[in-house]
């Protein structure tokens, strides 16, 4: 049985323009400087070294309260 009638839509496959779809010509004026970051952003800092000081520092922690309550 057909739903066809009572809510009738006829879908048609739009195609765009090759302008809009095809852009590996295109280059953005900022490209060599948002490539300069991304490869900064991927290098190690000081924040993704920290979870494996923590378990360091607590240690430390520990022992000096161990230490100064005796």
């Amino acid at each position: 049985m057909s739903r066809r009638g009572q809510n009738d839509v006829e879908y048609k496959r739009v195609t765009c323009p090759k302008v809009l779809t095809d852009i590996t010509k295109c280059k953005r004026e900022d490209d060599d400087k948002v490539e300069v970051d991304a490869i900064n952003a991927r290098s190690p800092s000081a924040a993704s070294k920290l979870p494996t000081m923590v378990p360091t520092a607590i240690s430390a922690l520990f022992m000096w309260y161990k230490r100064s309550a005796d």
